[in-house]
């Protein structure tokens, strides 16, 4: 499955909104994505089946910041700092997505 770049940046949109409304630093992005958008008409119906960690293989602007060999859990520590780097990537997301929409 492969996810469209609309696609994408809803995704991205979203868990932006999510992320920055949980301070709370126990969770990575994995968490969030596990049922993000699940039965929205926009996302294809196998996103809905799937995990955190194989929602992210589908997100490749976030896929950049995957340093550890194919481990989809805790890029990012679990800070402050992390939370907002986690932030940061998103951002980047959106801002690489939209440039590909153009």
């Amino acid at each position: 499955m492969k996810l469209t770049r609309k696609q994408r940046l809803l995704v991205y949109e979203t868990l932006l909104k999510v992320v920055c409304k949980d301070p709370s630093v126990d969770k990575g992005m994995c968490s969030y994505l596990t049922s993000l958008l699940d039965g929205s008409k926009n996302m294809p119906k196998g996103w809905t089946s799937m995990f955190g960690g194989g929602k992210m293989k589908l997100l490749p602007e976030l896929n950049k910041y995957n340093k550890y060999n194919n481990n989809y859990f805790f890029w990012a520590p679990l800070t402050k700092e992390g939370w907002e780097t986690r932030i940061s990537w998103i951002e980047q997301a959106i801002i690489d997505v939209k440039k590909k929409i153009k």
